[in-house]
């Protein structure tokens, strides 16, 4: 399977997915929740720090952390997109990192009941504009993860470029 950490995606850049045999390796006990393409990952922990994404290109059997609360829109007229939006607006983490706070965990912590009473506006009638852009921040979104695969793919190479430099002196 393919395991993610709360501390393996920052503001929806995704890195360090573990893969793990089981076979071989025993699964870790935060690994529980099942994702699939397009699900809204929120960390509970620190929402200062960031901790959520849109996944895509999900793999069979990828799983995440029970640090993270796992969003998907049940309106067929509403994307994920929209939804991601609305939770990462700043306002919003600012609110959620003073719950969190204020919570009595021994670690600034929230529940999936304070995402979920978060008060949004989303608008499901066709004749709002804002319907419309969903389609448009479907596109954007798309083209973000492209952009990041692409940096990510650049970084891996400059590593290997550099330990080769480091070994030929």
């Amino acid at each position: 399977i393919l395991y993610l950490e709360t501390g393996g995606v920052t503001d929806n850049r995704f890195e360090d997915f573990t893969e793990i045999n089981l076979s071989a390796e025993e699964l870790p006990s935060r690994a529980k929740r099942i994702v699939s393409e397009g699900d809204i990952l929120y960390s509970t922990v620190r929402p200062n720090l960031k901790h959520y994404g849109i996944i895509t290109n999900v793999r069979d059997n990828t799983v995440v952390s029970t640090g993270f609360v796992v969003l998907r829109s049940i309106l067929p007229q509403v994307s994920n997109e929209l939804l991601y939006m609305w939770l990462t607006f700043e306002k919003y983490t600012e609110y959620l990192d003073g719950v969190a706070s204020a919570s009595k965990a021994t670690y600034p912590s929230i529940t999936a009941d304070d995402v979920l009473g978060l008060r949004i506006w989303i608008p499901i009638d066709p004749s709002v504009p804002c319907y419309y852009a969903q389609q448009q921040l479907k596109i954007l979104f798309h083209y973000i993860t492209c952009l990041n695969k692409e940096n990510f793919a650049y970084k891996c190479c400059l590593n290997c470029l550099f330990a080769t430099l480091l070994l030929n002196q």
